[in-house]
């Protein structure tokens, strides 16, 4: 298996609008579009490390998301 530089894996900050518009899928998208796939990306990671976490630990968990509780199991 060919080792990928996984450098961006320790990145601290956020995807800014102006980096998913410089990618060829993205670059007729507006700011406000950029923005809403940023947001939507960040919930799914969460979602996906809180089931993961959970699943580690044997455990449910309560997700809070838009003054909503979901469990995830």
């Amino acid at each position: 298996m060919k080792k990928e530089n996984i450098e961006w894996f320790k990145r601290k900050d956020d995807i800014t609008v102006e980096e998913v518009k410089s990618l060829g899928t993205f670059k007729d998208w507006d700011d406000k579009k950029a923005a809403e796939l940023i947001r939507i990306i960040k919930t799914f990671t969460e979602i996906a490390y809180h089931i993961h976490s959970s699943r580690k630990n044997g455990k449910k968990i309560v997700l809070h998301i838009d003054n909503q509780m979901n469990i995830a199991a």
